[in-house]
């Protein structure tokens, strides 16, 4: 009887050890992901990746409409467009957000800048 508790304590020591062995591996491989200082930052990558174009224009024409989407379960939503004026008298409109839409006002100069035919920014002069 007592060859078996010698045998089970010995068992034992063994499955504890192998356990703290997978724990440790485990520790260091989620310690590894997060080490790594040479990882590059991929937003700054997919901004980087898109020809940007600068033009100075003119706000002439604001529009804020309600439209459906949708014709399964149609749902009502708003649409804002802004209409910019470029030096070369070309009208260029583009669909914005709410919180942009509200930031530009008819007759307000400045320069935009697109990125893949969207607004990256607009700097309004003084």
């Amino acid at each position: 009887m007592e060859d078996y508790g010698a045998i089970i304590f010995l068992v034992s020591i063994i499955a504890v050890i192998i356990g703290a062995v997978i724990l440790i591996r485990y520790l260091i491989s989620i310690s590894a992901k997060y080490k790594d200082d040479n990882k590059k930052d991929e937003r700054v990558e997919i901004i980087d990746e898109f020809e940007k174009r600068v033009l100075e224009v003119t706000v002439v024409d604001m529009q804020c409409a309600a439209v459906v989407k949708g014709t399964k379960n149609p749902k009502a939503a708003s649409e804002y467009i802004v209409f910019f004026k470029t030096q070369d008298g070309r009208i260029i409109e583009r669909h914005v957000d709410e919180e942009m839409y509200f930031c530009f006002d008819i007759g307000m100069q400045g320069r935009l800048t697109l990125s893949d035919n969207v607004i990256y920014s607009f700097e309004a002069y003084n």
